[in-house]
């Protein structure tokens, strides 16, 4: 399913789905329908080149970016107290 992510509306409407947008309008409205149970996530579909607009006001979004980029970074594992201090320096 990641696949799609880099595929653009221009894309799949020149390949004949432009009846698609006639009812959705994005490729992201296109597979949330299609693939409800299916995970998406905002930021990475090739039309939008950054979150939607209220994105990261999302404590969710913010946690599930930070566990993704965790995850490919090595983090094992996060210590509860660090977190704390460093919300404090602030």
């Amino acid at each position: 399913m990641s696949d799609w992510y880099g595929i653009s509306r221009n894309e799949v409407r020149k390949q004949g789905g432009y009846k698609f947008f006639k009812r959705y309008s994005s490729m992201e409205d296109v597979l949330r329908n299609m693939f409800p149970e299916h995970k998406w996530d905002p930021a990475r579909f090739a039309e939008h080149r950054r979150a939607p607009i209220g994105y990261w006001n999302n404590q969710n979004n913010q946690r599930e970016w930070l566990k993704k980029i965790g995850d490919q970074l090595g983090v094992k594992e996060v210590a509860c107290y660090q977190l704390f201090r460093l919300s404090q320096s602030r």
